[in-house]
């Protein structure tokens, strides 16, 4: 009599420390070193509230000097460089990297943060890795075609990395091109030099030789990372610490086109299949295999995908497979298999478990929000089991200006914080609107920047992290030189004035982006073992490609889920209902999402067209609006006013030069509401900036200081994309002092210059 197996959930649950259903919320305290306590959770709009306030950080990711090359003048660099960000507003940051480099470093920097007023996160990044066993599999990688008898060689990528004594092995399969027979199947071992089989007997149309390898990734998650834990445990955060960020590796994506074959995770595949399909007889059919080929779902765990028929041959619709532990092979009918997205899903189910355990060990040092950054495709792993807490936040890693934003990692990442069953917080982690061709620094005026950062929170995102400042620290070059804020700090006041903006009517945060969620997703590795007769149904949600996202009729997107339950206006394509491959999606569909909320589409490509009917349109039909309310304008010859009105209707008014010379102006009522204008708080320039804004009243006098740019030289050089040694000059300098005027009534004010 087997023993009985452990539901899958009980099973991914067993190595999370304290995991349950009452802990999967997004909530803890954090006790900082002085031992006060700090209450936070997330809230349902995806905000998270720290204190009992809103924190909402525009800020910076920043590469110290000092964790790179320690010593005290880079110490001293990097304290005038925070004291820059400082006095131009910037409130917020985030240190990259600190696992690798000395604990008392990390700490300096640390008590530098807390003695400048900077509320902060630690990256940890590249933390939780490990090795895996298992087979790269591929339609296209490893296959390789023999008109004659002869010797057929590959020599994969891993090859290139073998010592003299190392070797590979890899199962190949021999398949007749025309016929699509197998002629035969076998275990092979090869060094540096790569595989080769010998072809004996001329085939008519020649054979395919397929090689599948067995070489791992180091890209696995581990299941504690002692190691880093041990780290944290020896740094004494202040009260200003908010959060961890990258748990496992900065940017990670599970590994594509991989199938593991640890043990550990064929004991997790087997217990999936038993509580997915319950019979074996259920599984060999939904895997298209031969009736009775399989006896336990353990052997099922064993097999390793081949090789399948491309789409105009002969053999189109078979496949084969192998028993990793017996060498026995199956025949697979492709059309109805699904045996593929069956294991990358399971895959990302395992990974996601792993996340659950490495994040559980990270709170039980400092119980703050632990953030990843998405990036690449779509996946599970960033939606935390029901049940079950993972990850607290999600990043966006949006790059580009305008539209760009929300194809590179914007909107796709709302797809993933959406489906999450518990609310989890919803940031930019990383943003930057330049392009490498670009001959200027970061944002080219305060106009673009605002628009935005309220591009980003359109999209969903409660605060934002600028890429970044210090860039050239970690590699000693100019490879990032056109990111870095700190060469034109004047950008640090634009980003710092909008925070202000966000944060003085936070109404805002209450906005939901209105998206179109396709289900299922297509990742770009589905097809490596998929019915080539299978039409495209879904998108990947990658920033590279032209169907990672798509325009969801003129003024919205359309983004892949894995998951579709309690989510609105889910889409599917035709194919969902038509192909008994994804069966099983087509039945979640169903039990999960109301008709009224689903539509068919017919395609994956830009743009989807909004159905007409069940109330699309009305709530598709209008083109979103900026999140937070702040106009820019020439108020007066060589002035400029940045206006913002707070959730109790007070407005405040900054006037700032915007020339080479000091401006002197007479600021006074406006015909309309500058006549209701009641008490004023005035910040003339110069001000300490401690220093409290003073009650004053029309009219007024002040002389605006002048916008002081330098022009410096700068060098572009990245080999990686071409650019060597590409000179530019650009304008830069720091913000101008201004004039600061609050109070009601001044949406009307007049400005006069003063002539000399």
């Amino acid at each position: 009599m087997k023993p009985a197996l452990l539901p899958l959930l009980a099973l991914l649950l067993c190595a999370v420390p304290g995991a349950s259903a009452n802990s999967a919320a997004s909530a803890g305290t954090y006790t900082d070193r002085d031992g006060k306590a700090h209450a936070w959770h997330v809230d349902e709009n995806n905000t998270l509230i720290w204190d009992d306030a809103p924190y909402i950080p525009f800020g910076a990711m920043i590469i110290p000097r000092y964790l790179y090359r320690t010593t005290d003048a880079n110490f001293a660099l990097d304290r005038q460089m925070l004291e820059t960000a400082r006095q131009h507003g910037i409130e917020d940051m985030y240190l990259n990297s600190v696992w690798s480099r000395p604990v008392e470093h990390t700490q300096r920097l640390l008590d530098l943060f807390e003695t400048l007023g900077f509320r902060y996160g630690l990256q940890l990044a590249s933390t939780s890795q490990t090795f895996e066993p298992g087979y790269l599999i591929s339609a296209d990688q490893g296959l390789v075609h023999s008109e004659t008898p002869g010797k057929v060689e590959f020599k994969p990528k891993a090859a290139e990395t073998l010592k003299d004594d190392e070797t590979l092995q890899a199962w190949y399969a021999i398949i007749g091109t025309v016929s699509g027979s197998l002629i035969k199947t076998g275990r092979i071992e090869g060094g540096k030099e790569g595989f080769a089989v010998e072809i004996k007997n001329r085939h008519p149309g020649g054979v395919d030789v397929k090689f599948v390898v067995r070489s791992g990734t180091k890209r696995w998650i581990m299941e504690n990372p002692a190691h880093r834990t041990e780290f944290l445990k020896q740094l004494k955060p202040g009260p200003n610490f908010r959060f961890l960020i990258d748990p496992i590796a900065n940017e990670y994506g599970p590994p594509r086109n991989f199938l593991p074959t640890s043990d550990e995770w064929r004991a997790a595949f087997v217990a999936w299949m038993q509580e997915r399909y319950e019979t074996v007889p259920a599984l060999i059919s939904a895997w298209g295999l031969p009736p009775a080929s399989l006896n336990t779902f353990a052997e099922a765990a064993q097999l390793v995908p081949l090789v399948s028929g491309e789409a105009k041959s002969s053999w189109w619709n078979a496949g084969y497979v192998v028993n990793d532990s017996t060498g026995k092979t199956f025949a697979v009918e492709m059309s109805r298999s699904r045996m593929w997205l069956d294991m990358c899903e399971v895959r990302e189910v395992f990974l996601r478990r792993r996340v659950a355990s490495v994040t559980a060990h990270f709170r039980s040092v400092f119980d703050v929000p632990i953030v990843a950054k998405r990036h690449g495709q779509s996946s599970r792993l960033w939606v935390n089991e029901r049940g079950t807490r993972g990850i607290d936040g999600l990043g966006m890693e949006a790059y580009g200006t305008g539209e760009e934003l929300a194809y590179f990692n914007g909107a796709a990442t709302w797809g993933e914080v959406a489906q999450n069953p518990q609310p989890v917080w919803s940031l930019v982690t990383e943003s930057n609107p330049i392009h490498w061709h670009d001959k200027h620094i970061v944002f080219r005026n305060r106009q673009q920047l605002h628009d935005d950062m309220n591009r980003l929170l359109e999209m969903g995102a409660k605060g934002v992290f600028m890429f970044g400042i210090g860039l050239q620290a970690g590699v000693g070059d100019n490879n990032w030189t056109v990111f870095d804020l700190q060469h034109d700090p004047r950008q640090e006041e634009w980003l710092a004035t909008f925070g202000r903006a966000a944060r003085a009517d936070t109404r805002w945060l209450a906005h939901k982006p209105t998206m179109a969620f396709l289900y299922p997703p297509q990742p770009k590795d589905a097809r490596a073992f998929l019915s080539s007769a299978l039409p495209d149904y879904g998108l990947t949600g990658d920033w590279q490609g032209s169907v990672g996202i798509a325009k969801f009729g003129r003024n919205h997107w359309a983004v892949p889920v894995s998951d579709p339950e309690g989510l609105p206006n889910v889409i599917h394509s035709a194919t969902l209902m038509d192909s008994p491959i994804l069966i099983w999606e087509k039945n979640r569909l169903e039990k999960t999402v109301p008709a009224a909320q689903r539509a068919l589409v017919e395609n994956r490509l830009n743009p989807i067209p909004v159905p007409a009917d069940g109330g699309w349109a009305d709530r598709f039909g209008e083109a979103p609006v900026d999140p937070v309310k702040i106009t820019i304008r020439e108020i007066a010859p060589g002035v400029e006013a940045v206006t913002w009105t707070d959730a109790a209707g007070q407005t405040t008014v900054r006037l700032q030069a915007t020339g080479p010379k000091a401006v002197t102006v007479r600021v006074n009522r406006g015909a309309v509401s500058g006549a209701n204008a009641g008490k004023l708080l005035i910040r003339q320039p110069g001000a300490p900036a401690e220093a409290a804004a003073e009650p004053g009243r029309f009219p007024l006098t002040a002389t605006l200081p002048p916008l002081a740019l330098t022009q410096r030289a700068f060098r572009l050089e990245n080999r990686g994309i071409g650019r060597t040694r590409v000179d530019f000059k650009r304008a830069v300098g720091p913000a101008p002092d201004s004039l600061e005027i609050a109070g009601s009534g001044l949406d009307d004010i007049a400005v006069d210059v003063v002539k000399e």
